[in-house]
């Protein structure tokens, strides 16, 4: 599944890198190191994939194979939205399409033939599942590193230079009509009273000037994941490596599904935190996670870069400090750990030998009253043996046991 990718390319390098000359809505279309589903894309197509005529032998043969040749850029945006959907809300997970199942779903069935496109990019973003359900982002592309490539406002660059880092994928696109829906009301509404007719005429006057223009929609064609990038992901967007191919999948006459040959790409782990930012359309989405953790941002990173250039002595010697400076900060948190860890060992330590004087004190304790008690008990047996003697020498009337404590034991006798 491809659900970010990137593209800085401003419309005049666009324009030079496909050589045309004309670019509709291109000022929907911003340049971005993080392209998200939602966002208007730079799309190349034929001016014939516009025509909403499905059967081929309406147009005279003169005229279709000039508007075969005549390729144009349209920014669309990305997601699906079918011409017979009733809103213009994309399909749910409609940014992608399996190049196995476009020929039969029907979603992408009647787009096949008919509204085939190229989506270029720069380089795309794949999430790879680690441990613990954790995913880490890297970033494919072809050519220079893009952190290493020129500004997005730079049209000095020729169309080979552009052509060797930047990615064509294959895509499917349809048209929506705002007024689709009424439209449809319409056709089947001959039997219809006149309040739903007036009903109908006053949702289509709800639409201003710019909602009233079509909405152009692009899905990007995927197919199973090449050897080099199987470890990463099971699936890759389906790259059209050479001009003929891209010839061959816009000329819709001609088009016959193949496996097209994969292409190897680069790949580098970027930083999670910024990929994830559906804001953040920076070049920090592209960097190197190594350099990015570095915190070599912005015109910082440009002149540092430029420094290493001139003088790689110096650049190699700032490395090392960096080094020396990342070492020094992971000891010390390392101290930091042990030092907190010593001082939870000390509380636990001390709560425990508490909690067993506690103990030991109690139990002395209570074998002290049990003692007493013991012997108190005693004390009574003896005293009552001798009561009895005692009675049975003189008469004694009564005897009560006024009080005790401890060993001392008063008593009454009446005799």
């Amino acid at each position: 599944m491809c659900g970010r990718f990137a593209c800085s390319l401003n419309s005049q390098a666009l324009q030079l890198l496909t050589n045309t000359s004309q670019f509709v809505d291109c000022s929907k279309y911003v340049p971005s190191y993080n392209m998200c589903p939602g966002n208007y894309v730079p799309v190349l197509l034929q001016q014939r994939a516009l025509s909403n005529s499905k059967d081929k032998t309406v147009e005279m043969e003169e005229e279709k194979q000039e508007r075969r040749s005549i390729r144009m850029l349209q920014a669309m945006k990305w997601g699906l939205v079918p011409s017979f959907s009733n809103d213009n809300k994309p399909f749910h997970q409609a940014i992608n399409a399996r190049v196995e199942t476009i020929e039969t779903k029907g979603l992408y069935r009647s787009l096949v033939n008919r509204r085939r496109c190229v989506v270029i990019m720069e380089g795309y973003y794949e999430w790879k599942n680690l441990s613990k359900g954790n995913k880490q982002p890297f970033l494919f592309y072809v050519g220079k590193p893009l952190h290493q490539r020129g500004s997005t406002n730079d049209t000095t660059s020729d169309e080979k230079e552009l052509k060797n880092n930047v990615l064509f994928v294959a895509g499917l696109f349809d048209v929506w009509n705002p007024l689709h829906k009424t439209n449809l009301k319409k056709e089947e509404g001959e039997g219809e009273k006149e309040e739903e007719k007036e009903k109908d005429k006053e949702e289509a006057m709800e639409f201003d000037r710019n909602e009233l223009s079509p909405l152009y929609s692009v899905s990007i064609v995927t197919c199973g994941a090449s050897d080099s990038i199987q470890r990463y992901h099971d699936r890759m967007p389906l790259i059209l490596m050479t001009d003929q191919q891209v010839d061959t999948w816009l000329n819709v006459d001609t088009y016959t599904l193949k496996k097209l040959k994969h292409i190897v790409l680069n790949c580098c782990q970027i930083s999670r935190e910024c990929v994830g930012n559906t804001s953040n359309r920076t070049m920090e989405c592209v960097l190197p996670i190594e350099e990015y953790q570095k915190g070599i941002q912005g015109i910082e990173r440009f002149f540092v870069r430029n420094n290493a250039i001139a003088n790689p002595k110096k650049s190699d010697a700032l490395a090392k400090e960096e080094q020396r400076h990342n070492c020094d900060t992971t000891t010390t948190l390392k101290r930091g750990i042990r030092k907190n860890s010593l001082f939870l060992f000390c509380i636990s330590f001390i709560v425990r030998w508490t909690v067993f004087l506690f103990t030991v004190v109690f139990d002395y304790f209570s074998g002290l009253v049990y003692a007493n008690a013991r012997f108190l008990e005693w004390n009574l047996q003896t005293l009552s043996k001798k009561i009895v003697q005692f009675e049975t020498r003189r008469h004694v009337r009564n005897i009560n046991i006024k009080h005790w404590n401890h060993n001392k034991i008063h008593l009454i006798i009446d005799l």
